[in-house]
């Protein structure tokens, strides 16, 4: 376990690589239902947090040795070849894997009311 994490923070990190869904790890580490959402952004933003998944991500390519070299390769094999197996379920897991593995990156914006800024209220974090 990380010494710079809490137990709480620990358990967050290891439940948002199982589906990379933040509200969701959130739960499952033991935040408030009412606050999950919250909770899950404000916990991805701490750069310990960020540190501790990319040193998971990187310890999972290593002990399963899935590399994005490997997954891209896969990509471009079922783009040419035919294949028994069902090959929209064939893309569909190694879409997950990539996004597991954080090759796939996606970017939300979000704005308040009428295109203005978003008001963030602080809130003590729980323990």
């Amino acid at each position: 376990m990380d010494k710079k994490l809490t137990p709480k923070q620990q358990k967050f990190v290891e439940e948002y690589l199982v589906d990379l869904n933040a509200s969701a790890a959130a739960r499952r580490a033991g935040y408030s239902p009412k606050t999950a959402n919250r909770q899950a952004a404000e916990t991805l933003t701490k750069p310990v947090i960020q540190e501790a998944i990319a040193k998971r991500q990187e310890a999972l390519r290593k002990n399963t040795d899935i590399t994005p070299e490997r997954v891209a390769k896969e990509f471009a094999r079922l783009g040419f070849e035919e294949e028994e197996i069902s090959v929209k379920d064939k893309l569909k897991a190694l879409e997950l894997l990539a996004k597991h593995l954080g090759m796939f990156t996606e970017k939300h914006e979000v704005s308040g009311p009428g295109g203005g800024p978003v008001m963030i209220e602080f809130v003590e974090p729980e323990e």
